[in-house]
């Protein structure tokens, strides 16, 4: 599916898709995906957010800027930000598992931008575990970072 004339105080709702790829062509308020399996989603921009709700397998890119990610009960999701949305969105996932953001990778000092095309991608994974202890009696929860070293 192609959507190529929305307007910006439009809302864009994406159910049920499977084996699909959908492509918003214009900046819209925002986009809601749910219930889908094996599923993408092309966004060239928004306005306020994107949710994607009770899906499998879905694979996300903004090709602009979004203010907001929303993943509640997602597993498996991989999301590729472009280098204007980096520093301005904010993912929350609730219950979501396998998720992973993939930004554009510095470019050299010196050395022309690439190309879209050419674009080189840094892999980043959003921690599902989270760990509890009481501490002065309080509770204080941290992130359970794994790392390969």
């Amino acid at each position: 599916m192609v959507l190529e004339n929305a307007e910006l105080d439009q809302s864009v709702y994406i159910f049920g898709c499977q084996n699909s790829t959908s492509q918003i062509k214009s900046k819209v308020a925002a986009v809601a995906m749910h219930s889908c399996t094996k599923t993408g989603l092309l966004v060239e921009s928004l306005e306020t957010s994107l949710d994607v709700a009770n899906s499998k397998s879905v694979q996300i890119q903004i090709l602009g800027t979004a203010p907001t990610l929303n993943l509640d009960k997602v597993d498996s999701c991989v999301v590729y930000l472009s280098q204007e949305s980096m520093d301005m969105t904010g993912i929350m996932t609730t219950k979501s598992s396998g998720v992973n953001v993939l930004t554009p990778a510095p470019v050299p000092q010196g050395g022309a931008g690439a190309s879209a095309a050419e674009t080189e991608y840094v892999e980043r994974h959003i921690p599902e575990q989270l760990f509890t202890r009481m501490v002065d009696g309080r509770m204080v929860t941290s992130v359970m970072e794994h790392s390969s070293e």
